[in-house]
């Protein structure tokens, strides 16, 4: 139980940290986690380039002994419709090898997550 309130906590923190301009990965750092964060641009993955949506990216945070996600920051098209698969990541406990592994249909916004678990 402790756990899912846990991860509950960083979820919320991701959000907060987004809406007080300030970085979840240097939240995550004042937290006490030895955190990493890997940033995957998205000017090459198909629908952003069919959309038109040059300036896009997805953050993950993840701890950086275990590879456990910690959360994401996602500026791209749908990213309300994609944020699910990052929380359910932090909520779950999984790591960027696990979500690395994950097969996604294509040309989509969703797969652009194979670059930004890719370690």
């Amino acid at each position: 139980m402790l756990g899912i309130v846990l991860n509950l906590i960083l979820i919320s923190l991701a959000v907060l940290a987004l809406a007080a301009g300030t970085s979840f990965y240097v939240q995550a750092k004042e937290a006490g986690y030895a955190a990493k964060s890997k940033k995957a641009l998205l000017h090459g993955n198909a629908k952003t380039i069919i959309t038109r949506q040059d300036r896009s990216f997805i953050k993950v945070v993840y701890e950086e002994e275990s590879h456990k996600v910690l959360g994401a920051q996602l500026m791209m098209g749908r990213a309300s419709d994609l944020i699910n698969e990052y929380t359910e990541a932090v909520a779950n406990g999984l790591t960027m090898e696990q979500m690395a592994s994950l097969i996604r249909p294509h040309p989509t916004f969703c797969e652009a997550a194979d670059d930004a678990f890719a370690l």
